[in-house]
């Protein structure tokens, strides 16, 4: 079997460094937290903490930065889906654990029509990448269908003109913008 000289440098194959380095340091950091857990290297409030940012930020990373554009190649999209789908499975074995339970304050009301849908552990942010993929995914199709193009991030915009892409930021892009850090935030602090 003859394999093309051209295999290790085709733009189609590689992964744009950006990309890289968000999954490098995605993998390494969700290994750095089974570990921590496993061995006790991180105190646990701690760690809590730092699973609710590390998850969320995943997230906004993406969606604020040219790695949204990325998410439009499928097999970007399926590698990240693979990540999300695997940080929703610690979620579903982490919910019930007292370790991530989240105590609250003697004046916090679980009665209250909004504090009845917080979540009541720091691992249900490990569902947001996996929210915000699926949204991510279906506000794609409906722009690629109404303007031909991908959805553009248009977060650290200075004008009009998607920096990377060269093409004209359009409402539609603002409004899918808007609504997917909504997603983000929502899924990050409900149960």
């Amino acid at each position: 079997m003859r394999v093309s000289r051209n295999f290790m440098t085709d733009d189609k194959i590689l992964l744009p460094l950006r990309q890289k380095i968000l999954l490098g340091l995605t993998i390494f950091v969700g290994l750095f937290f089974i570990v921590s857990y496993n061995i006790g290297l991180i105190d646990q409030g701690k760690l809590n903490l730092f699973i609710f940012f590390y998850s969320f930020g995943v997230s906004i990373w993406l969606l604020a930065f040219e790695t949204l554009v990325d998410l439009d190649d499928n097999r970007i999209f399926f590698i990240w889906l693979v990540i999300g789908l695997t940080q929703f499975c610690f979620y579903l074995l982490t919910k019930d654990n007292e370790n991530f339970k989240i105590y609250r304050s003697q004046n916090f009301d679980p009665n209250n029509f909004f504090n009845n849908y917080i979540s009541e552990t720091t691992t249900s942010s490990l569902k947001t990448l996996l929210f915000f993929l699926v949204v991510y995914k279906i506000f794609n199709t409906i722009i690629k269908k109404l303007t031909g193009n991908c959805l553009l991030n248009t977060y650290r915009q200075m004008s009009w003109s998607h920096d990377t892409i060269k093409r004209k930021i359009s409402g539609l892009d603002i409004v899918f913008n808007v609504l997917l850090f909504v997603v983000i935030a929502i899924s990050a602090l409900t149960k």
